[in-house]
């Protein structure tokens, strides 16, 4: 695994090998509080994975593990929904069923 610089790298926050050397890349999201999800639009990857992180100062940290394919699923039903949002991303709630789904990384 290797970290890129953050914020200066668009594409992603770290690039993995999986045990079985297949390729990918991983974009964090982290918040404090159940608030939407915001990302950007890329270009499709099937290499693309999202980890979102939920970290609230008094409780247990939650991880979402998700597929490019499927965030961009989720922001799509979110844009359908709410036609005049300005933002793309989807609603905190939108993810429970990924909640420490890292069998959906590569191996």
């Amino acid at each position: 695994m290797a970290f890129t610089l953050g914020h200066n790298t668009p594409l992603a926050d770290l690039m993995v090998i999986s045990p079985r050397k297949q390729h990918f890349i991983i974009d964090v999201k982290g918040q404090w509080a159940k608030s939407p999800w915001i990302l950007k639009r890329k270009r499709k990857r099937t290499e693309l994975y999202y980890v979102l992180a939920l970290v609230p100062p008094t409780e247990t940290n939650r991880f979402f593990i998700l597929s490019q394919k499927i965030a961009n699923k989720l922001v799509q039903r979110s844009r359908r929904k709410r036609p005049g949002q300005q933002w793309d991303g989807f609603p905190f709630r939108s993810v429970g069923e990924y909640e420490n789904k890292w069998k959906l990384l590569p191996r």
